[in-house]
């Protein structure tokens, strides 16, 4: 079975059993697949100097408009 999502493609992840909110991540690779578990993708956002794995139930290409996630302002490093 093929991954869902393409390298390069933005995805909204959620983080499933925090408060976080959702936030705009690129997939950057397809991670190799252990045993019988879900697809795995390993996704960076532009707001974090990580790289994090995820499963693909955790993301979604339903992407909201700009303005409902927290982009960085020009010229600055993140936010925290």
């Amino acid at each position: 079975m093929s991954f869902k999502f393409a390298v390069g493609q933005h995805v909204e992840y959620t983080p499933i059993g925090t408060r976080s909110r959702a936030g705009l991540f690129t997939v950057t690779q397809h991670m190799p697949r252990e045993d019988n578990s879900d697809r795995r993708y390993r996704i960076k956002s532009k707001l974090e100097s990580f790289s994090r794995d995820v499963f693909e139930y955790s993301l979604s290409d339903e992407i909201g408009p700009a303005n409902s996630y927290d982009l960085p302002l020009k010229g600055r490093g993140p936010r925290f």
